[in-house]
């Protein structure tokens, strides 16, 4: 029989089926691993990466950039590091794209952390070049040699590329490098040896030279700080509950005066001190708060140095919030009475069966030759899915 002499070329069909069919299998679940794994090429760096101070009274910036590489950041989960008896940190300040607090700053002794957001929603937002993410101010404590680091177990970054999974961390974390900082002199925070407060309210400060000897005496009147800015972050007006992110600036006009409390005053009630990182005569400093009422609010700072004096209330320094109901609105069921229709009968048409002579298929061709080319097809169709997968 024509079967018989045809059984290798079925038995070959078989085997090629056999082989296809995993190998097939196994790139098919290769590609799908490859499409649901993130691709981790952004950066994060310190610039500058060296910074030299030679005054330990100076604040310094350090800017956070990101690099994204072929991902689309929207989120960045932020941990720094430093030396805490060398350095201290006196505010974190998101740039203006990644203007979206997500948690807000927090500083403790060698730690900082924040998590911003650039997109908030809105995926054409999200970042595909070199971008500054946050700037972050130090105030050095004592002299010496200190690094700046990120902390790679803690930072993450996340993409919004369509290749990239929403929830995996695409930073490169080989890529982290520190920044490099070296203090050079603690004359600032000696200061002087002795200071007096005369009955009158004037300062009588003695000035030691370097052989510890007094060689003159100086008196001046205390001069109240001054506040320069009040600025807000993201805007004045927002629909509660409102999280508004407040940076008060100012500076103490005495020689050596130095700011030592902010006090915020948020208009609805609140009031809040903010002392960590000031001691400075020029101060920036940062306290966020959130309006849960609808209203208007009037918010203002005043800063307090060192001998006790208050900054002066004036228009630069006072915000007016305005807080609008929760945008949330609520509908009222209406109820509409449907009207009563009339049924209207309509007669079913009769369908008369009509038969249909089942057609009949002539045998083309041997058993051996119809399974030839079941064969064929089966290995066409198998064949042309492996391509499409690779």
């Amino acid at each position: 029989m024509k079967i018989l002499s045809n059984k290798f070329f079925i038995i070959g069909n078989l085997i090629l089926l056999l082989i296809a069919i995993p190998v097939t299998l196994y790139f098919v679940k290769k590609q799908e691993e490859v499409r649901s794994r993130a691709t981790s090429a952004t950066k994060l760096y310190f610039t500058p990466s060296s910074i030299n101070t030679q005054s330990s009274c100076q604040s310094f910036n350090v800017d956070v950039m990101v690099d994204p590489g072929t991902n689309l950041v929207s989120i960045v989960n932020l941990y720094v590091t430093y030396d805490p008896t060398v350095l201290s940190v006196s505010q974190i300040t998101p740039s203006d794209v990644f203007k979206t607090v997500q948690r807000a700053a927090s500083i403790s002794s060698g730690k900082a952390d924040i998590e911003i957001d650039a997109v908030a929603g809105d995926i054409t937002k999200a970042v595909s070049s070199v971008t500054k993410v946050v700037t972050i101010t130090f105030v050095p404590k004592g002299t010496g040699n200190a690094q700046i680091a990120f902390d790679g177990t803690k930072t993450q970054v996340y993409s919004v590329a369509p290749t990239d999974a929403p929830t995996e961390n695409v930073l490169i974390i080989g890529s982290l490098a520190p920044a490099n900082v070296t203090v050079s002199s603690d004359a600032c925070l000696n200061g002087p040896t002795s200071a007096v407060v005369s009955p009158t309210g004037t300062l009588n400060a003695s000035v030691i030279t370097p052989t510890g000897t007094s060689t003159s005496t100086t008196s001046s009147t205390n001069q109240t700080p001054i506040c320069t800015a009040l600025l807000v972050n993201p805007s004045t007006t927002g629909a509660a509950p409102f999280s508004v992110l407040f940076t008060g600036q100012g500076n103490d006009p005495d020689t050596g005066g130095l700011i030592n409390k902010a006090t915020f005053t948020f208009g609805d009630g609140q009031t809040q001190d903010a002392t960590l990182g000031l001691n400075l005569q020029t101060v920036n400093t940062q306290m966020s708060h959130t309006y849960n009422t609808a209203g208007t609010y009037t918010a203002s700072v005043a800063f307090t140095d060192n001998q006790g004096g208050i900054s002066q209330a004036n228009s630069t320094c006072t915000q007016a919030i305005t807080v609008t109901a929760s945008s949330s609105a609520t509908l009222s069921p209406t109820a509409t009475i449907a009207p009563t229709a009339t049924p209207t009968l309509v007669e079913k048409p009769t369908v008369t069966p009509t038969l249909v002579e089942k057609p009949t298929i002539a045998a083309t061709g041997s058993i051996a030759q119809t399974m030839g080319t079941l064969g064929v097809i089966v290995m066409s169709i198998v064949g042309g899915f492996f391509l499409l997968t690779l």
